[in-house]
């Protein structure tokens, strides 16, 4: 009985008024100010350090085939974003709608590994930011930090503090604090001026393309070094969802978030393909500078000027994914208080700014003292379990949400013959949770066979092939029980289309991206969840807003909100800002 107590606390949903739209945030966002935020967001210090890194140590020139291959999962992780940012546009992101479909524990462990994604790359932004000004300066900034304040001997963090980064996480702090349209403009502006200098680079770069480059040894760490430069990859595109942390302040949500995020994926995969492709043909990959590759490769074409550009381009990048950094996990902190998940001081609007000043404060706050102390160089994999568990569970809430009943008043009114035909109900919904249970272990042991066994697959040896033909097994049995249970008839202004499969070549596709990462990344993650559990266990569990309602209001059953077309929303009269 205590066991069952459990279990159904722990798997608790959020109940039906997270559907609702009214928010204490202020509606101001519209597509091109929140497709700003996110190729703000996605095309950031990725573009301009990782991808000289992921060429020279992992991919080599086939560092293409990586972003290519990252953009895939992207896109289609983008469009389960798109699906439920109509259903619920409610701050919080993968938090929210995992909350909706899967349940609190699930939830929880989505949400406080999306605050820890966005510090640290708030941080790593910060410090990429800081090293291209003092780059500008010549060093000089970097030269008075270490031989007039301080410097430091310990391999895990910097060797100095770095008081220019941490005064930039200040500064955007208190631009982010100020409101959100504010924000938005100084983002607009940022991200204009780093599109200029990638369009510079792409075609000014071509003109010293040697395409030797790529004849010669264009994969030369193999198929597995495509596939880890991938996984690594997402530390690029993670950063796309920033776009479903502003669902509250949106003007229109179920149109403004799917254009929005599918522009999004679209820019930032030209941007990357465009400069990775320049890159790797002006160079070859193993003399890249493991600093400022994109600065060494146009140094070479005798155009002096060409690294100060670039270095522009750096700081607009680094500046506005940063406040995009700082921008994302004060939502999510301040969604999961509203939840009574974390404390609930976080929740506080500002009655001027209508922004959450506390939860943008506190999460700044651990955003600046990393960048000053840590070396956040080796967090990078971190950052990309944090956004493939995000992606991951967000396509599976789209898959068992698509087979999950509907209340009466919900289903729609007809009289013909369709009235006879089998309903999602509660019976079937469990057959499609089990049935999902089994695809996602079977694709788990399929990507660790894959990734670890492959040459012994290739070799024929009877166990590696067992494995596979069992993982493989379990995978189309769960798909064809799961394609036999009927779907609910809810309809929305975007759907993923291809359900259960399109989202189980997806769920695929990030847990091979996952099996690539470093061991060290797995035990880094675990030290940060297991704190993440002590603070559940000793408040959230007890102070979840789900826990304190009464019996009669507790969950019940899914909540799915009929749309009956876009040209409906369309024609909603508009928020008039003042």
């Amino acid at each position: 009985m205590a066991c069952q107590r459990l279990r159904d606390n722990l798997t608790r949903k959020k109940s039906d008024e997270v559907c609702q739209s009214d928010s204490l945030l202020r509606r101001c966002l519209t597509t091109i100010d929140l497709t700003s935020l996110g190729v703000g967001t996605v095309i950031g210090a990725g573009l301009y350090v990782v991808t000289g890194e992921l060429a020279r140590d992992i991919a080599g020139p086939a560092v293409v085939l990586s972003f290519l291959l990252a953009s895939i999962s992207a896109m289609l992780c983008a469009s389960f974003y798109a699906e439920f940012g109509c259903r619920i546009p409610k701050a919080g992101s993968a938090y929210i709608y995992t909350y909706v479909a899967l349940g609190e524990i699930w939830a929880f462990v989505v949400g406080w590994n999306i605050i820890l994604e966005y510090i640290i790359a708030g941080a790593s932004l910060a410090r990429a930011c800081s090293e291209y000004i003092d780059t500008v300066f010549h060093g000089e900034i970097y030269h008075f930090f270490m031989n007039d304040i301080a410097t430091w001997n310990y391999a895990a963090i910097g060797p100095f503090p770095d008081f220019l980064a941490f005064g930039l996480v200040v500064a955007v702090v208190i631009l982010v604090c100020l409101g959100t349209r504010l924000s938005a403009n100084v983002q607009k502006v940022l991200a204009a001026g780093n599109f200029l200098v990638i369009l510079f680079m792409i075609v000014y770069g071509l003109f010293f393309a040697n395409f030797e480059n790529w004849t010669k040894d264009f994969a030369p760490y193999g198929t597995r070094g495509v596939l880890r430069g991938a996984a690594s990859a997402f530390y690029a595109f993670g950063g796309f969802d920033v776009i479903t942390t502003a669902a509250e302040e949106a003007v229109n949500p179920q149109t403004n978030i799917p254009l929005s995020l599918i522009l999004t994926v679209t820019i930032s995969t030209m941007a990357y393909f465009g400069v990775a492709t320049t890159l790797t043909l002006m160079l070859p990959y193993h003399q890249l500078d493991a600093f400022a590759p994109l600065a060494q490769a146009f140094a070479q074409g005798n155009f002096p000027a060409a690294k100060y550009i670039i270095a522009v381009g750096g700081i607009c990048a680094t500046i506005s994914a940063l406040v995009c950094a700082v921008f994302s996990p004060s939502r999510i902190v301040y969604s999961m208080s509203v939840d009574g998940l974390l404390f609930r001081w976080f929740s506080h609007v500002n009655d001027k700014t209508h922004a959450p000043v506390r939860a943008t404060i506190t999460a700044g706050c651990l955003t600046a003292l990393m960048a000053m102390i840590f070396d956040i160089n080796q967090l990078v994999e971190l950052l990309s379990i944090g956004t493939l568990l995000a992606y991951t569970m967000v396509a599976i809430s789209v898959l068992t949400a698509a087979y999950q009943p509907i209340t009466d008043e919900e289903k729609p009114l007809n009289d013909n013959d369709d009235d006879f035909k089998r309903e999602a109900n509660e019976s079937t919904a469990f057959c499609v949770k089990l049935s999902v249970f089994f695809l996602v272990a079977g694709i788990a042991g399929l990507a660790v066979v894959l990734t670890y066994s492959f040459e012994y697959i290739a070799k024929g040896e009877w166990w590696a092939i067992f494995l596979i033909c069992l993982f493989s097994g379990t995978i189309i049995v769960s798909l064809v029980a799961i394609q036999l249970q009927p779907r609910n008839s809810a309809t929305f202004p975007f759907m993923v289309p291809g359900v259960p499969y399109i989202p189980a070549i997806t769920i695929f596709i990030n847990a091979v991206l996952m099996a690539n990462l470093h061991w060290t990344t797995y035990v880094r993650f675990g030290v940060w969840m297991i704190l993440g559990f002590i603070l559940y266990l000793f408040y959230g569990y007890q102070h979840s807003t789900e826990a304190i309602k009464p019996a009669n209001q507790q969950e019940g059953e899914f909540f799915l909100p009929e749309t009956p077309s876009i040209q409906s929303i369309v024609n909603k009269p508009q928020i008039t800002l003042k």
